[in-house]
């Protein structure tokens, strides 16, 4: 499930409360999701969707050979060279926390890599492709407070068309092209006083934000708004 329907559905996962962690109380306009139907399956997204992306394209190919692309980005390099030394994968380049792969590996092996990285604070932005089942992502994390509009892009069988109108929870159907304008109004943030005093960074990691989350959906033309709120 990905961050956004766990939200809407009032069951906030791990990676929804890691996708909020960057705001503070306010107000903040996201980047445009665009979808297009027409032979194959094109989704359009900023930088909060490419997790939700890789995870539909490594379903769309099971059982296939993945070619791999990009950074993978994590302050414990030595955690994260260490993993990849167990995948036989050999770094195209290092620099400080930014570590560049190029590979190919079975779909199975690097969702199962993925998720070794992301539990040692490895950030994977890397671009995933399989025949015509490609996901194409820039490999620089968006500087705090700043739109970068088509982070990434995912194009997929028309058959998984079900599977993205779910993941990214848009209602209804979708004919030719739909449109989502996002906004975040973050009420607070709760953190723990007692541990902030303790364990400042902790405390952070812990906080809990109250989220109103506001969706205006232009599809085939029809407009409509939606809005649901949660603690994440």
């Amino acid at each position: 499930m990905s961050f956004i329907t766990s939200i809407k559905e009032g069951n906030p996962s791990g990676e929804a409360h890691r996708q909020l962690l960057r705001f503070g109380s306010g107000t903040f306009t996201r980047e445009k999701i665009t979808v297009k139907i027409g032979s194959t399956v094109e989704a359009i997204a900023g930088f909060e969707y490419l997790n939700t992306f890789q995870g539909l394209l490594l379903n769309a190919v099971i059982g296939e050979t993945v070619e791999v692309n990009g950074q993978i980005i994590g302050k414990d390099k030595k955690a994260i060279q260490g993993i990849l030394s167990d995948y036989d994968i050999t770094p195209v380049k290092v620099f400080g926390t930014k570590i560049t792969v190029d590979f190919s590996m079975p779909s199975e092996k690097v969702r199962k890599l993925k998720d070794e990285l992301e539990s040692s604070s490895g950030h994977f932005l890397c671009g995933l492709s399989s025949g015509k089942n490609t996901l194409k992502t820039k490999t620089t994390f968006p500087k705090p407070g700043k739109l970068v509009e088509k982070f990434c892009r995912v194009k997929l069988p028309k058959d998984f068309k079900d599977n993205l109108l779910k993941e990214l929870a848009i209602p209804g159907n979708i004919s030719k092209k739909a449109d989502i304008d996002t906004i975040y109004d973050i009420h607070s943030v709760k953190v723990d006083e007692s541990l902030l005093k303790t364990n400042p960074v902790k405390a952070r990691l812990d906080s809990r934000r109250d989220i109103t989350v506001k969706r205006h959906f232009t599809i085939d033309g029809d407009e409509s708004d939606e809005e649901f709120r949660a603690l994440v």
